[in-house]
């Protein structure tokens, strides 16, 4: 039993993260997660009738600390939210590795609304969970999943799992202890674990040996360990789709710490290694059967006088990047880490800025809608995504399925 779930462990935690709050705004300095501001409104309509119809889900840090999942119309109105406490929703977890829960914050990363207003959502490295409208808990996968939850032709769900190993393997020479052994994982919508793939035997047995040690700047004999690859999405070609190269049931994976997007077929076969077009991505979509679509994090811009991060495509035939979109000092985007893209149904384009806590709809070059995530005291909180959502979850939609699970409750 980790007595760090019992009094007053959990308070010890809170004043310790107090006293660093109040020591960073001492010194003028926020965390990562916050960005100071004098915007009191969240939403800027600059023009209304280019913007793509419908609402908005918006998942990142709320007011109160931890992470939240808002339904909002376009003005910025909330019209559902559900509150996603860590220590409210898994009180008693006992599956996170010691060191895990030493180093990191479990927030949202990785959401998906079901048809029935469920929402279905991964809290970063902690477990994968499914919440009715009213927020009651329908099940908790006990994994420590992470970045990325998908949902396939067949209504099945993909994410990405891992754990910490403590020890030297035979089979991974060259790691040392104190390392992630990351897997890609493949569930039913009723929280069932249908299949498991250990990324390290995914790629050794594809000749993919060397992403295991990219991330080692030792001379001679590579030495890694810690984070080596840090998957971070995992995306599945549809049969709605135009088959091209790619195929329906063909698995696509980001590896953000080696720079490298690797797509397999339905078998675990790799079918094709885009790297070296882009620096630290995130999120690729499919396009089409031929194109991927990236958000180019570009970090190694960071320390410039006006950093960028990109949205790119690149095709199956060619290591040519066509850039989509890029920051620029008259128009600044950037996210040093984490970062979502969307293609809407008009042609628009809905881009993710997490760091900044930002999202912005553009038409073209053109912004037409953006989105703040505004907090008090001055500060904006970092998003994890914004997802425009489809016709048929408008506010009736909510209003509805908020009082039948009312109603089931009572």
């Amino acid at each position: 039993m980790d007595m760090r779930l019992f009094f007053p462990y959990q308070v010890y935690q809170w004043s310790k993260d107090g006293f660093e709050e109040v020591k960073r705004k001492l010194i003028g300095e926020l965390p990562w997660y916050l960005t100071p501001t004098d915007r009191v409104t969240t939403v800027d309509i600059l023009d209304r009738d280019s913007i793509q119809p419908g609402l908005s889900l918006v998942t990142g840090l709320g007011p109160r600390k931890h992470s939240q999942a808002s339904v909002i119309d376009l003005d910025g109105n909330v019209i559902h939210n559900w509150q996603l406490n860590w220590t409210e929703l898994w009180p008693d977890a006992q599956h996170v590795h010691q060191h895990i829960q030493e180093t990191t914050t479990p927030f949202t990363h990785g959401v998906k609304l079901m048809s029935n207003g469920d929402l279905i959502f991964s809290l970063e490295y902690a477990g994968l969970f499914r919440v009715n409208p009213c927020g009651t808990v329908i099940w908790r996968f006990a994994n420590m999943t992470h970045h990325s939850v998908f949902l396939d032709d067949e209504e099945n769900l993909w994410t990405l799992g891992l754990d910490y190993s403590e020890s030297a393997s035979d089979k991974l020479p060259g790691y040392a202890p104190g390392y992630y052994d990351f897997s890609v994982v493949k569930l039913s919508t009723d929280g069932e674990l249908l299949q498991e793939w250990n990324l390290f035997e995914v790629l050794k047995q594809n000749h993919l040996e060397s992403l295991l040690y990219m991330s080692s700047n030792q001379p001679g004999v590579p030495e890694v360990s810690d984070d080596t690859l840090h998957p971070n999405d995992v995306k599945v070609f549809s049969s709605t789709m135009k088959a091209g190269f790619f195929q329906p049931g063909d698995i696509m994976l980001s590896l953000r710490n080696v720079h490298s997007v690797v797509v397999f077929d339905s078998s675990m076969k790799v079918k094709k290694v885009f790297t070296g077009s882009f620096v630290r991505q995130h999120d690729p979509d499919f396009v089409d059967g031929n194109t991927i679509s990236i958000f180019d994090n570009y970090t190694h811009t960071y320390h410039s006088e006006a950093p960028f991060s990109r949205i790119l495509h690149l095709t199956s035939d060619s290591y040519q990047p066509i850039i989509r979109y890029q920051g620029s000092e008259q128009s600044p985007f950037f996210s040093h880490i984490m970062g979502k893209h969307e293609q809407l149904d008009n042609g628009n384009l809905l881009i993710t800025e997490s760091a900044k806590g930002r999202a912005f709809e553009l038409k073209g070059n053109k912004i037409v809608w953006q989105f703040h995530n505004v907090l008090p005291r001055g500060v904006i909180g970092f998003i994890d995504e914004v997802q425009r959502l489809a016709p048929e979850f408008n506010q009736a939609f909510f209003s509805k399925v908020v009082q039948q699970c009312a109603e089931i409750k009572n």
